[in-house]
């Protein structure tokens, strides 16, 4: 039933809110960006609510449509949509972003590349990656991520110059720089964090660029101790962590041997810490378990010792390390 009155339920419901409301709209065929009169006062923000009822008709078409027909009313969909991640508001902004990651598991490239929304949509979710001051804004953060790699991985091919590109944006301003902005907020962290395994998948051997930086943040959040804030939300860091060193490790090992002690000295904290505290999370402690085996590979591959290093470790206490180690 929706497919059918899609188009009427869009027009009636949702188009004319936002031409109402909102001081931005998108052509229906080229996607440019086109100014439009804004009629609501600043100071009196009871206009929000129409958009909030919009906005859920909106979500409501868009969850029950397949492929076909978004492309027949993507310029019923598209402006809005963009209208939402545009907005000041940063719940506004994340249920934009929300429908748009949704879109882009629907779209097909042809539909983007026909309607030259690409560049539109990357530019839009661009801007929300920058999201990374407070952390309200966590949500906002991780559907961005979600949604530019969808997006990349769906306009531009495997291998391409393009793709490389705009992944390595990513990496630099967002996750590298994004470290430095985020603080001391753990939740931030853990989201740029969690965006290493598929950057690595994507950039290989381009990562050693980053490597130092990475390394750094990575190490300096696996000895982040459990004892000073909320435990489950540092145990998340370290696996998070953990889990981008496996990954960094692999993709860039030739390099790794001169951060061996830097790496083992973080795992060997981290595995302390979960140890000490009866942390029970598997997965965590196979991730520290991995690295080091990791570790122990590519030193071997490099021709470089470790095994000073780990052996300093069991004297220090076997009992504790042994099980990390072997």
């Amino acid at each position: 039933m929706i497919q059918i009155f899609s188009s009427e339920i869009l027009e009636k419901y949702v188009k004319p809110v936002f031409l109402k409301h909102t001081p931005v709209n998108v052509e229906k065929r080229s996607g440019k960006l086109k100014k439009q009169p804004v009629d609501f006062d600043i100071g009196n923000e009871s206009w929000r609510g129409e958009i909030a009822k919009g906005s859920n008709i909106l979500r409501w078409c868009i969850l029950h449509l397949k492929n076909a027909e978004i492309g027949k009313t993507i310029g019923l969909i598209i402006p809005p949509t963009l209208s939402l991640i545009d907005d000041y508001n940063v719940n506004f902004k994340t249920r934009g972003v929300s429908l748009l990651d949704h879109l882009l598991k629907e779209l097909t490239p042809d539909i983007i590349q026909r309607t030259g929304l690409g560049e539109v949509f990357h530019e839009a979710l661009s801007r929300c990656l920058t999201y990374q001051n407070e952390e309200s804004h966590v949500s906002l953060l991780r559907q961005s991520f979600s949604a530019i790699i969808s997006l990349i991985s769906l306009i531009e091919k495997p291998n391409s110059e393009a793709r490389f590109i705009k992944y390595e944006q990513i990496l630099s301003n967002n996750v590298v720089r994004g470290f430095i902005f985020s603080g001391d907020k753990i939740v931030i962290r853990i989201i740029l964090l969690e965006q290493i395994p598929n950057l690595s998948q994507e950039l290989g051997i381009v990562m050693v660029k980053y490597l130092g930086e990475l390394i750094q943040t990575i190490c300096d959040s696996l000895q982040v101790t459990f004892e000073f804030t909320n435990k489950e939300q540092i145990i998340g860091l370290h696996y998070a962590a953990a889990k981008g060193l496996e990954k960094v490790i692999s993709t860039c090992w030739p390099r790794i041997p001169q951060y061996k002690g830097r790496i083992l000295k973080s795992v060997a904290t981290s595995w302390y810490q979960v140890m000490r505290v009866e942390v029970n999370n598997n997965m965590l402690k196979k991730s520290l378990c991995n690295i080091c085996q990791l570790l122990k590979l590519v030193c071997v591959q490099n021709n470089v010792n470790i095994k000073k290093d780990i052996q300093a470790l069991l004297e220090l206490d076997s009992g504790m390390f042994e099980p990390l180690l072997n």
